[in-house]
């Protein structure tokens, strides 16, 4: 949610553009947002939680905080 919230709301991007590349309907985008807006103390905790894990992986290089962490096979 809060990526499809950056998405559409800080970067501009349309809700067509946003559902065409995650493959959403429109519909599910702007539910997504709603959500978003309507769990305002969920959405802060999460993001206080990335914001820790990127803290922790600075001095654990286990701990995988996104797709570029992960080892190709």
């Amino acid at each position: 949610m809060s990526h499809v919230h950056a998405l559409v709301e800080e970067r501009g991007l349309d809700a067509q553009t946003v559902a065409d590349r995650f493959d959403l309907t429109v519909s599910e985008v702007y539910h997504a947002l709603a959500y978003y807006h309507d769990h305002p103390e969920e959405m802060r905790a999460v993001k206080e939680h990335r914001r820790e894990l990127h803290e922790a992986a600075g001095d654990d290089p286990r701990i995988i905080t996104g797709p570029e962490d992960l080892l190709e096979s």
